[in-house]
């Protein structure tokens, strides 16, 4: 144990770092360090910068048999600082004694390689009755690189045809999987679309061969990768498709008020896994000041006790959801203790006003919607009395379809004693504020 010791040490303190070129080791053979190792990066780099290493050694490290090589990524060597090797887009497949240009009249193609050295049992011998000189490397290892596998991700398009939606580079590729308890798709390094959650990974065009991963080297991720020759170290699989299934919309899973709150997009896929409160909640702006094209489906579960308030001349469209526009669809929920507090001097013509919409476009669609609470009309709309601008305020929406919506609804004044203006409700649910009769 001791003599490997002695080696391992010999290799540590003998490495010499030369950049960009090798170059003539000066002095190390009147110190006895005359047998050298080069580690040529092959068009790679030390840490970033540098082009080789060389190990050196002296004569008599080999009289009893030979030495063990440290691979220059090797903890022995330095744990704190390890002479990592890397190239762009490439992973290292090893460390080989030849290489031969795959075309000679294109070095661009790369190369093959043989000899490939494994340090867990190779072991460089030399004659020691010979001379040697550090110039000259008794041994070059060359860094293998092989090219990061293109991933092709094909998807139906409207014609029913595969179409190349998305492609990456990359070692590996992770499989995004739904975990229990988890409120997005994580995508890792999976190629995203825009609008669209990944539904399903297929390696053939029918769909039928389902991509199962596997873990890599942490144990966590669901891998795939391609697969190379360690006998060339050149890639077997260099373009790898996949065939996908995606669903519209951006889907999130919501568990609680918060969920919604950061996950809140206006083209969002929504299923509710749990009744949410949002009495200590804010309910998203982008669905009070935008237009909602997503979908929400429910399962049955409520949402409770939403809070919004139109104070702002310059918003047309006012509810919890300002417009809910063609394409949206709502099913299986109940929004029950719904307050829209309404307080405005003045409004733009046409502005809409309701407790769950301001206004619903057709081909927005909704299944066994619930929606009970309150609009609360504040002081300020004493001013709409005497208002020019057309503008529409009622109980479930201020304009559109709301057939598949059940409601009740009630009107009241934010300060009952105000007796400037009166509160009208039709039977259609449009409220009229007229003048006080007292």
């Amino acid at each position: 144990a001791a003599s490997v010791l002695c080696l391992a040490l010999v290799v540590v303190l003998a490495v010499v770092i030369i950049k960009n070129q090798r170059t003539y080791l000066g002095g190390f053979d009147d110190q006895g360090y005359s047998v050298s190792v080069t580690f040529d990066s092959n068009g790679g780099t030390f840490k970033g910068s540098d082009a080789s290493i060389i190990d050196l050694f002296k004569v008599e490290d080999f009289e009893n048999g030979g030495v063990k090589l440290l691979a220059p990524d090797d903890p022995k060597r330095d744990k704190s600082n390890t002479l990592t090797v890397s190239k762009a887009n490439h992973f290292l497949a090893g460390w080989y004694t030849e290489r031969t240009l795959i075309d000679e009249n294109d070095p661009s193609k790369g190369y093959t390689y043989s000899g490939k050295w494994d340090f867990s049992s190779d072991v460089l011998t030399i004659d020691t009755s010979k001379s040697y000189s550090a110039e000259n490397s008794v041994l070059t290892l060359y860094a293998a690189w092989v090219p990061y596998y293109v991933y092709e991700i094909y998807a139906e398009d409207a014609n029913g045809d595969m179409t190349l939606v998305a492609s990456t580079s990359a070692i590996n590729l992770t499989i995004p999987e739904w975990k229990d308890g988890d409120t997005s798709l994580s995508m890792d390094n999976f190629p995203k679309r825009n609008g669209y959650t990944l539904d399903g990974v297929f390696y053939d065009e029918d769909m039928t061969e389902k991509v199962v991963g596997t873990p890599d080297k942490s144990g966590k991720k669901n891998t795939i990768t391609g697969e190379w020759s360690a006998e060339t170290a050149t890639s077997l699989t260099p373009t790898i498709k996949l065939y996908t299934t995606w669903q519209e919309g951006e889907r999130y899973k919501i568990y609680t008020a918060e969920d919604l709150r950061k996950n809140a997009v206006a083209h969002g896929y929504y299923e509710i896994y749990a009744d949410l409160d949002f009495t200590a909640t804010a309910w998203p702006t982008i669905f009070t000041d935008g237009k909602f094209t997503g979908k929400i489906f429910g399962n049955g579960h409520t949402i409770s006790g939403i809070t919004v308030e139109s104070n702002s001349r310059n918003r047309i469209n006012n509810g919890i959801f300002g417009t809910i526009d063609a394409g949206a669809h709502i099913e299986n929920i109940k929004l029950e203790n719904i307050v829209h507090t309404i307080n405005v001097m003045e409004v733009a013509p046409g502005a809409s006003f309701g407790l769950f919409a301001g206004s619903i476009s057709d081909g927005a669609t909704f299944n066994k919607v619930t929606v009970n609470g309150k609009i609360v009309i504040g002081d300020s709309c004493a001013e709409l009395i005497n208002t020019d601008a057309a503008y529409t305020i009622s109980t479930l929406t201020g304009s559109g379809n709301t057939s598949g919506i059940t409601h009740s609804i009630t009107v009241e004044k934010a300060n009952t004693e105000n007796s400037a203006f009166d509160i009208e409700v039709a039977d259609d649910g449009t409220i009229t504020i007229k003048a006080g009769s007292n």
